[in-house]
């Protein structure tokens, strides 16, 4: 059967089994709303609790630390947190800790601190909830070993055996050592052993310290103009000094643990010394005495002292003056005491002891001091009245002028009179103020030696230097110099009485302790113009550096004020300016032509801090307040204290100018500072009257507002530049630097200097020029050699051949030929060949000798005046419009006496 067909046959079936049930089935029905519920069955048995909830974590690790690479656990280390909410823990033996589970979520720095290490702040530490933070770390140990210096003798002396030591405490013995002298050490030293405990050393001869002038500034003896010494002396020994002459030794030492520690030990040969006849017991006293090779003996000692002469047969004997008494040996003398504080009272005494007019010089030198920089810390504020009371000064509104303090931007009213002792005690300085600053501020302090001076007298007290932040409060200013903003005087009042009798830079600070003098007599005070008194305070190595600065500059040649102010010319008009006692007698009265120094080989000092500065009052001799006569012929007024410097920095020959007639060959003694500021003394310009002033001239202070005020690039001072030159610390000549101090970075003067170079040299060429213009179609010139040196004797006279003239220069009146070919020139001394042939203006002629070149007052004589004028040291900076137009006249008038080739008479 087909499929169709079966298809077919199927769907009847099922119809007829469909009509075999009855019909269809009907449509379904809606469902049936839900039944009522039914009532609740019994409560079934509670679960177990869950875990709790959190919000706090914790911090815990291990510390540990290294000691010569070797590890070890930090132990009883304290650790605890910021914010402080997570208590305190502390590290066990294991190093390791747990800084509990409690601090609350957030961010902390953790802090392990104690037990000999380093405090660490470990930031960011994030404490989650529930978790602990794991922070390990290396501390740094505080190594525990403590270690002092062993005191050796002080003075040790020179070529003296010493013992090292340092005392240890702490750490895990046995200690080991390492000893490292120091490179600086003013001599070089060998050491016994340089790892044992107290190795030994020897000190180096005093002859090899005075000679190490780079290492030592300026310690040794007065020098003559060839650098000799030339004079017995005592040498004067500051505390830069004293400091560059101490051997210093660095001491590491090591515990078994490898903990290290470390320490100097320095041995100091030498004390303080201010050279004069008057010194303090236990003073090393250093002797100069050239060219000694015999062994000396004290002539003369204390039956007390067991002194001895040392190096008694060499130049540099020393002894250390152990008892109070007179110590005499060839020739020297020196008288040794204790303090005993004028406060100042010498006057006292003297009352029925002394004349009245020594009595009134003395009672005025009191005055000064007690308005000093000695005496009275405000003594630039303070003024006396005309009843002779000290009252403060007042400015231009009648009030009170505000008195400074260390903070530049803090000011007490009117405080009142104090020395620098108070002025640092009651706050002025704060907290910086020191036990290293008394020193120098009262009399008589030297803790290496037992003299009565301060530091005795307070240790006999009881009195020790204050933690002054105990006492000072309400700190102000700039940091870190905070300042008072009154006098505060809670430490200043528990000085004791006898100390502060010895407060300020009184009589014996200077003229040395007077406990002898005033028991019997038997050492009076001497006035000192040496630098050495003033150096013990004024010579520092980190500040106070006047003397150090002074010795670099000119002011400090003894030699020369040894040529020029002794003998025969120590009444003379070279000695007011050329040894400190010449200048304080021409300083008060600069009329005087001469003066007699009263200097003599023995005494001669060069211009040192008592020249320039009166002793008792310390203010300069000559401040330029009223009008000021200088020798160049002319008054300055309104320099302020560069007067005092004028007063030598001059030419010192009278006034000049074209209506002043030159009465012979001359120029202007150098140096000629003022009169090129201030535009005077020179010729072919007009009258000698006409001043043609710098603008310099405004610089407050004229000479010192540039030479001491102002700084060049390289060299360093404090205060004041006492060298008053403008060469660094490096030996450069930074002169160039200064113009732009006050006119801007890019002024340097090097134009202006050129140009003086050029204008200079182009006079000088015209002068040679009119000069062999003058013998043009002659053999040349007859000259008469000038012997070099001052005062050398002439040689024999010589021709020198017109074509043998390379070219011509000067030297102030001296003509100086430059050959072509070498000359022979006879002097006294004998005879040189030489191709530099100097003679002087006034006795050139021509070959045959015929005629002078030069006339006393003619046009070559007067510019030859002029070029010594403008050579003034500055290069023309000092006052170039004066400088250029002097050069400028002094070449066209050389031009237009440009002589005939035949001259009848003098030509020029």
């Amino acid at each position: 059967m087909d499929a169709t067909k079966h298809r077919v046959l199927s769907l009847v079936m099922v119809l007829a089994l469909a009509g075999c049930s009855g019909g269809s089935n009907g449509k379904d029905g809606r469902d049936g709303l839900n039944g009522q519920d039914g009532a609740a069955g019994p409560v079934g048995p509670s679960g177990q609790d869950g875990a709790d909830g959190r919000s706090t974590g914790g911090v815990m690790g291990k510390l540990t630390f290294k000691v010569a690479g070797k590890e070890y656990p930090a132990t009883n280390v304290t650790v605890t947190s910021i914010p402080d909410w997570c208590g305190t823990a502390t590290s066990d033996a294991n190093g390791e800790y747990e800084l509990g589970s409690g601090c609350a979520i957030g961010v902390y720095t953790i802090v392990f601190s104690g037990n000999g290490f380093k405090t660490l702040e470990v930031p960011n530490i994030s404490i989650a909830a529930g978790k602990e933070y794991i922070l390990n770390r290396e501390l740094t140990a505080i190594s525990p070993l403590v270690l002092k210096a062993a005191k050796p003798p002080n003075p040790a002396g020179f070529e003296r055996e010493v013992t090292l030591g340092v005392t240890v405490t702490g750490g895990t013995p046995p200690y080991t050592y390492k000893w490292t002298p120091r490179t600086t050490n003013p001599t070089a030293v060998t050491l016994s052993a340089n790892d044992v405990e107290a190795p030994t050393f020897t000190t180096g001869a005093l002859a090899d310290i005075v000679a190490a002038d780079k290492k030592v500034i300026g310690f040794g003896p007065s020098l003559d103009e060839e650098g000799k010494p030339f004079r017995p002396e005592f040498l004067g020994v500051s505390n830069r000094q004293l400091t560059e002459m101490t051997y210093n030794f660095d001491v590491v030492v090591t515990d078994q643990m490898g903990f290290e520690g470390k320490v100097t030990v320095a041995v100091v040969p030498a004390t303080l010394a201010q050279a004069n006849g008057s010194i303090p017991t236990g003073t090393l006293v250093i002797a100069s005495i050239p060219g000694n090779a015999a062994a000396l003996v004290f002539t003369e000692k204390p039956i007390a002292s067991s002194a001895v002469l040392n190096d008694a047969d060499t130049a540099f004997p020393w002894f250390i003056a152990d008892a109070p008494g007179v110590y005499r040996f060839d020739g020297l003398r020196v008288a040794v005491s204790n303090y005993v504080s004028s406060n100042p009272s010498c006057g006292g005494c003297h009352e029925y002891l002394m004349s009245a007019e020594k009595q009134a010089a003395m009672a005025l030198k009191f005055k000064k001091w007690s308005n000093s920089a000695h005496g009275n810390h405000f003594f630039k504020y303070m003024e006396y009245d005309a009843n002779g009371q000290l009252v403060w000064k007042t400015g231009p509104d009648g009030k009170p002028i505000p008195a400074p303090t260390a903070n530049p931007t803090v000011f007490w009213t009117e405080p009142g009179a104090m020395t620098t002792f108070e002025y640092g005690m009651t706050g002025a300085e704060g907290t910086h103020y020191g036990e290293n600053c008394v020193a120098c501020h009262t009399t008589g302090y030297n803790a290496a030696l037992q003299n009565d001076g301060f530091d005795d007298v307070a240790k006999a007290a009881g009195w020790t230097f204050p933690d002054l932040s105990k006492y000072l409060t309400g700190l102000t200013g700039t940091p870190p110099d905070l300042v008072t903003t009154e006098p505060q005087y809670g430490a200043w009042d528990l000085v004791p009485a006898d100390a502060k009798a010895y407060a300020g830079m009184q009589c014996e600070s200077c003229h040395g302790p007077l406990g002898r003098h005033a028991a019997n007599g038997g050492s009076k005070p001497v006035g000192e113009y040496g630098v050495a008194a003033c150096a013990v305070c004024h010579d520092r190595p980190t500040n106070h550096d006047r003397v150090a600065l002074w010795r670099r500059s000119g002011h400090a040649n003894t030699g020369l004020a040894f040529g020029e102010s002794t003998g025969a010319r120590a009444n003379s008009s070279c000695a007011r300016c050329h040894s400190a006692q010449g200048f304080v007698k021409y300083a008060a009265n600069t009329l005087q032509d001469s003066v007699d120094s009263g200097a003599t080989k023995e005494n001669v000092e060069p211009q040192t801090c008592a020249a320039c500065h009166d002793s008792h009052s310390t203010t300069v001799r000559i401040d330029g307040k009223a009008p000021v006569y200088v020798a160049a012929g002319f008054t300055v007024s309104g320099a302020g204290t560069g007067a005092l410097c004028m007063t030598c920095h001059n030419g010192r020959r009278g006034l000049r100018g074209d209506a002043v007639p030159m009465t012979g060959f001359a120029t202007p003694h150098a140096p000629t500072q003022t009169e090129v500021l201030m535009g005077m003394n020179a010729y072919f310009i007009g009258d000698a009257n006409g001043y043609k002033v710098s603008g310099h001239a405004a610089v407050s202070e004229t000479c010192v507002g540039c030479h001491m005020k102002t700084a060049v690039e390289g060299l360093r001072y404090t205060i004041t530049n006492h060298t008053f030159g403008f060469t660094n610390d490096a030996g450069f000549d930074a002169a160039k630097s200064i113009c732009k101090e006050c006119h801007g970075e890019e002024v340097n003067g090097e134009a202006i200097e050129t140009a003086y170079a050029n204008a200079r040299a182009q006079v000088i060429a015209q002068l040679g020029a009119i000069l062999e213009a003058a013998v043009a179609g002659t053999a040349g010139f007859t000259v008469t050699p000038a012997g070099a040196g001052h005062g050398a004797p002439e040689g024999t006279p010589l021709v020198l051949a017109l074509t043998n003239i390379a070219s011509i220069d000067v030297e102030g009146t001296t003509i100086v030929f430059n050959l072509v070919a070498a000359v022979d020139v006879t002097f006294p001394s004998g005879t040189v060949s030489t191709k530099t042939v100097r003679a002087s203006a006034g006795k050139v002629t021509d070959a045959t000798g015929a005629f002078a070149l030069a006339g006393v007052d003619g046009v070559l004589s007067r510019s030859l005046w002029n070029l010594g004028l403008v050579n003034d040291g500055s290069n023309a900076i000092h006052n170039p419009t004066f400088v250029f137009e002097v050069l400028q006249a002094t070449d066209e008038a050389l031009k237009a006496a440009t002589p005939a080739a035949a001259c009848a008479a003098t030509c020029l």
